[in-house]
């Protein structure tokens, strides 16, 4: 797993082999919180054609609508733990 971009207070794109994971940064008032989901194949093909301007408009659009992006948090442990610990080594 490692950390493709990283917008500041806004979002990481991590990629594990060919799946590709978002983690946005929801802040909701004095609570911060963040939703990680893997793109599906529409929102993949939607990065791969547009860059980062895509995922920047997805991460948008995840911190407008944060409850219609909560079913797809990722719940597997393995994969939350590769997520955290790029993040971590990422950060330094």
């Amino acid at each position: 797993m490692k950390v493709l971009a990283h917008s500041p207070l806004v979002f990481y794109l991590l990629q594990d082999d060919k799946a590709l994971y978002l983690d946005v940064n929801c802040n909701q008032g004095v609570f911060s919180n963040s939703i990680t989901f893997e793109l599906n194949p529409q929102e993949t093909e939607q990065y791969q054609a547009q860059g980062l301007d895509y995922i920047n408009q997805l991460a948008l659009n995840v911190m407008n609508n944060v409850s219609g992006f909560k079913s797809r948090d990722i719940m597997n442990p393995a994969i939350s733990r590769n997520i955290e610990t790029a993040l971590l080594f990422y950060r330094g």
